[in-house]
């Protein structure tokens, strides 16, 4: 999906410095989301209908003009997304987004929210920085998508572990270890009524 993005004249001012003569370091930190929908303004210092804010942001620059930013949202929370904006580490609106055409996106709760966007730049991304974020994908449970980890072959033999997945092979050797189990159950007692007889 492709985003018009409105850079406010907050943004821009952070960026440059007082002197324009160059750029100032902006840290972009934190990303928010809210319901508004509506044709950006470059005057604008806040969303119409904030919801969320999340600081789960990392980033990169892509090129001279072009910076990537990208967020996560893993909790629990269900919402739907008109309007977003991007904020520096000092609360300022560096950038908007938003559109009257529908909803941006949905998120269940259920669902992880992971919203990638380029930005381009008319000047240079030399003193944009990011949030030393290190994206981590949620654990899976019976209702939220995520990472597993795989059980070994004792832990499923053994059966207590709750939050491991099994594997074929544990399958098997799970299998196996129950028949032998069952096995000396039952030989004890047909050796005895083999005596009777």
């Amino acid at each position: 999906m492709s985003f018009e993005i409105t850079i406010t004249e907050a943004g821009v001012a952070a960026l440059v410095n007082a002197n324009n003569t160059g750029t100032n370091l902006v840290n972009l930190t934190e990303m928010a989301f809210g319901t508004g929908q509506y044709t950006p303004a470059a005057d604008a210092t806040s969303l119409q209908a904030e919801h969320t804010r999340l600081s789960t942001v990392g980033g990169t620059v892509v090129s001279d003009n072009t910076i990537n930013i990208t967020v996560q949202d893993a909790t629990l929370n269900s919402y739907q997304v008109g309007e977003f904006g991007v904020y520096t580490d000092t609360g300022i609106l560096f950038a908007v987004y938003s559109t009257t055409a529908g909803w941006i996106t949905q998120k269940a709760a259920s669902s992880t929210l992971l919203l990638s966007v380029d930005i381009v730049l008319s000047l240079s991304t030399a003193g944009i920085t990011f949030a030393d974020t290190v994206f981590q994908v949620p654990p899976a449970t019976t209702e939220v998508l995520g990472v597993v980890e795989l059980a070994t072959v004792d832990e499923h033999i053994a059966g207590t572990d709750t939050t491991r997945v099994v594997t074929p092979e544990g399958n098997e050797a799970h299998f196996v270890d129950r028949i032998a189990a069952y096995e000396k159950r039952i030989r004890p007692r047909n050796y005895f009524l083999g005596q009777l007889t």
